[in-house]
């Protein structure tokens, strides 16, 4: 586990949490609760979502409705006119970051000043069709703020745009107080997590992102990895306040519960190194300090590691001391018996950040009910593709393969030569993988 330490059946299963109950359908959603942006996540060659060309609302008027991952355009044009009209009618002032004949790239104007409106679309060449990869249409205060400013005439405070925001979200997802004691409960998983888990990687990330609702708090995530590198989120946690010190001390303390089943050798724990080596700045400035402890934690053999630490000491011996504080096992790749399985960070718990990013600021049961839309969306869309590369014959995963393609490349190769029978002694000649270039002649014998 790595740690801050700072089909039908599948598409219809409810979410199952601490206290029981269930979330209501995925008919009543709205659509970006399952919306997708699978490049977050790591997943590439999936299709997007089927959707019909341009953006329309109820009256079909262009560029009403928020953009939708996988959303097609008959052409650029469309596809251009299609943003300028949201622009035109949601008050965005954006600009154009990049614009050719294969993609465009646009995001707001203010999006350097906390704004995280940004639209990507790009071509598909085979379809002659144009697609959106990415859109965020989360809107920060200072748009909402700008925006009435220019269509008004007049310039509202912070906390009132702030309240009106929260009245506009609670008139659409239903009252925050309401639902807030709606859920009791504050963990939650889904059964085919659950299920999926059994085939992933026997690797747990944990991290959290903040909610930016009336009660913030924070939601941690718990992420697992399948073998095609497509990240699994496993289960959900909301707890109150922002306080990252109390959620660490309670996730500490169910990882070191006697009966939790989370200690060796059951279960071995590891940080991220990105927060140790953030940690570690906070003490010694500068890049290059940084730059050595992460060369060090990612030292695969005990003589690079050697290496690196000795650099470390002589450019300060505290720098040594402060590292063998945290035992080795916790933050060093040679040390840790190939547990984490190569995974320095938590980074893939962040891609989910990235996912639900959208949907952040929206009263708790509508949080719950987007992790239930999202989710079965892709286990629906995986699965397809799974079954697709089972029915063409694959043994397996296309990330494995293309490792392995990539190792053959790089692989060298031995001619092996019988020199003497008697006394079993070989002459090994070592060749580029080419076989055009020589490396070396070396004498081997085994019965010395």
């Amino acid at each position: 586990m790595i740690a801050d330490d700072s089909g039908d059946d599948i598409g219809a299963s409810e979410p199952t949490g601490a206290g029981g109950g269930s979330s209501s359908g995925t008919q009543q959603y709205p659509p970006h609760f399952s919306s997708l942006d699978l490049d977050a996540m790591r997943q590439e060659g999936v299709p997007g979502q089927p959707a019909e060309f341009g953006a329309r609302d109820a009256e079909g008027s262009a560029g009403m409705t928020e953009f939708q991952v996988g959303q097609q355009f008959q052409d650029k044009d469309e596809a251009l006119l299609s943003v300028k009209t949201y622009s035109i009618r949601r008050g965005v002032q954006y600009k154009v970051v990049e614009s050719d004949y294969r993609r465009y790239v646009g995001k707001c104007s203010e999006f350097e000043n906390g704004c995280t409106w940004l639209i990507r679309m790009s071509l598909r060449q085979r379809k002659g069709i144009w697609e959106v990869k990415r859109a965020d249409a989360s809107v920060s205060i200072k748009v909402l703020l700008n925006a009435t400013a220019a269509h008004f005439g007049f310039r509202p405070t912070y906390r009132r745009v702030w309240l009106a925001k929260q009245k506009a979200i609670a008139v659409i997802y239903g009252d925050w107080d309401e639902l807030y004691n709606k859920l009791p409960r504050l963990f939650w998983t889904f059964p085919p997590c659950i299920e999926a888990f059994r085939h992933c990687k026997l690797l747990v990330s944990i991290d959290g992102t903040h909610l930016y609702g009336k009660y913030g708090g924070t939601l941690l995530v718990a992420i697992a990895q399948d073998g095609n590198s497509n990240i699994l989120p496993v289960a959900f946690a909301l707890v109150e306040g922002e306080n990252a010190e109390s959620w660490h001390n309670g996730i500490k303390a169910a990882l070191e519960a006697p009966d939790g089943g989370w200690l060796p050798p059951a279960a071995y724990r590891a940080f991220c190194i990105r927060h140790v080596a953030a940690n570690f700045a906070l003490t010694f400035k500068g890049k290059g300090a940084r730059r050595l402890l992460v060369n060090v934690a990612y030292a695969k053999t005990e003589v690079e590691f050697d290496y690196w630490f000795d650099i470390l000491r002589s450019e300060e011996l505290a720098m040594c001391d402060w590292a063998n504080q945290i035992e080795y096992s916790l933050w060093t790749q040679y040390c840790d018996e190939g547990q984490r399985f190569g995974h320095m960070t938590t980074n893939i718990s962040e891609y989910v950040n990235s996912i639900l990013k959208g949907v952040r600021n929206l009263p708790v049961c509508s949080l719950v009910k987007a992790t239930y839309g999202r989710l079965a969306e892709l286990f629906v869309r995986n699965g397809r593709v799974a079954e697709a590369q089972l029915g063409t014959g694959q043994q397996f995963s296309q990330h494995l393969v293309k490792c392995i393609e990539a190792n053959l490349k790089m692989v060298r190769c031995f001619t092996v030569t019988l020199y003497d029978r008697d006394n079993l002694e070989y002459t090994v000649a070592e060749t580029t993988p080419t076989g055009l270039f020589s490396l070396g002649t070396y004498r081997v014998s085994l019965g010395s």
